[in-house]
């Protein structure tokens, strides 16, 4: 026998419907709006970022004084610098001099405008978890930083260091990450690394790079830091095989590793589970 729904719970039934597909398209509306809006936010962070990084570089204070051409030292004014659009409007170069602007500037507005995005949309719409999520898009901003200046100085300054381990200190703290597993984290990056900077006399390997594995033991733990160097080491052999085929560099030629250090770190941000699978993988779990 078949129950047939009386006309007052069929009119319930189809206002709750309706009432559900409104509220989950207001959601999806929502959540479109404010990752625009965050995009668009970490692309002018993005853009600020490569100034610290330039700024740093050329010894200047990143607060103090206007944006300027890189060639010809015109000072930029407003509309030159708003993200993507001022790239596109001048076609790549400076309106002044005509020389062509360097593709960082894009890459790190785009770059920086989907970590907040990845990192920021879910807290920010669920209310929760803001402060966490801020420490790892923060995480990710010293990151990009130190990659600009270490492909451009072969250098990893204590500064930036220091915040990326502050940070990853505040966040092992929060999420209650277990001392051990830090502790083994710090002798499986620092030490692996300390180990093959001494045995190459520095060589192989600048000191800079075993103090960044200080911040990553603290905030992957073992099996993530362990990850982070296979990963590292994986993306630094393939770029250093087409830097050799191509014949851009040579075997004597100096390539600074922490842009693959942060690189492989960006990878177990954003897919958190990528030390386990990489466990499973090697059969050990």
């Amino acid at each position: 026998m078949h129950l047939v729904p009386s006309s007052s719970g069929a009119i319930c039934f189809l206002i709750n419907e309706i009432v559900w597909h409104t509220v989950n398209s207001m959601f999806t509306v929502l959540a479109g709006l404010v990752g625009f809006f965050l995009f668009l936010l970490g692309s002018c962070i993005g853009s600020f970022l490569l100034v610290i990084a330039d700024r740093y570089i050329s010894h200047e204070n990143p607060f103090l004084g206007r944006s300027k051409c890189d060639y010809c030292n015109k000072q930029l004014v407003w509309y030159e610098l708003i993200p993507y659009i001022s790239f596109l409007i001048q076609r790549g170069r400076c309106s002044s001099c005509k020389k062509k602007l360097s593709a960082h500037y894009p890459l790190y507005e785009a770059l920086c405008g989907v970590f907040a995005v990845v990192f920021l949309q879910q807290a920010v719409l669920l209310g929760q978890g803001i402060f966490l999520a801020s420490a790892m898009f923060l995480v990710a901003c010293v990151l990009l930083i130190l990659i600009r200046i270490d492909l451009l100085l072969m250098l990893l300054p204590d500064g930036f260091i220091w915040v990326l381990i502050a940070v990853s200190c505040g966040i092992a703290g929060i999420a209650h990450a277990p001392f051990s597993d830090i502790a083994f984290g710090l002798l499986a990056g620092v030490g692996f690394l300390y180990v093959l900077w001494a045995g190459t006399g520095g060589a192989g390997i600048g000191f800079g790079d075993v103090k960044l594995m200080i911040p990553f033991g603290i905030l992957f733990g073992f099996r993530g830091t362990v990850t982070l160097l296979f990963l590292a080491f994986f993306i630094g052999g393939i770029v250093g095989i087409l830097l050799l085929s191509t014949k851009k560099a040579g075997a004597k030629t100096a390539i600074p590793f922490g842009p693959f250090l942060a690189i492989a770190a960006f990878a177990i941000m954003l897919i958190p589970d990528l030390p386990h699978r990489f466990f499973q993988l090697l059969g050990v779990e």
